[in-house]
């Protein structure tokens, strides 16, 4: 009986650390998403990169927690996409716009991927 109170609490703690990871990430998902539409959609060289900056700087101060549960390759990603961003806000106008699309789905995906779901806690 000891055994299976033992387990039973186990297995409620582990599902309260997922849960507790899943809201996490939504709500850090959903702030870096909400930073990026901030963004101006065309960049404006004296604004633009100091905002990406701020918004590179957020991640990176997520990055050690994120980096717990979601895989450290998908987190590089989006850091080289914020580096790319930031660059292109200076340089490349023309490809900042599809950077920052590609940059709002690896953040999206870092949501799905870490969703509340039957199919992830197990």
């Amino acid at each position: 009986m000891k055994g299976c109170i033992v387990a039973l609490t186990i297995l409620t703690l582990i599902l309260g650390a997922v849960v507790v990871n899943a809201v996490f990430v939504r709500n850090a998902t959903e702030s870096l998403l909400e930073s990026l539409s901030s963004l101006s959609e065309v960049p404006d060289p004296t604004r633009t990169p100091e905002a990406v900056a701020a918004v590179r700087k957020d991640f990176e101060s997520l990055r050690p927690y994120l980096g717990l549960t979601v895989a450290h390759a998908t987190l590089d990603r989006v850091t080289e996409a914020l580096l790319l961003l930031e660059t292109q806000s200076r340089t490349a106008p023309a490809d900042y716009a599809s950077t920052r699309t590609l940059l709002c789905e690896l953040v999206q995906e870092i949501a799905r991927l870490e969703k509340l779901s039957v199919r992830n806690i197990l």
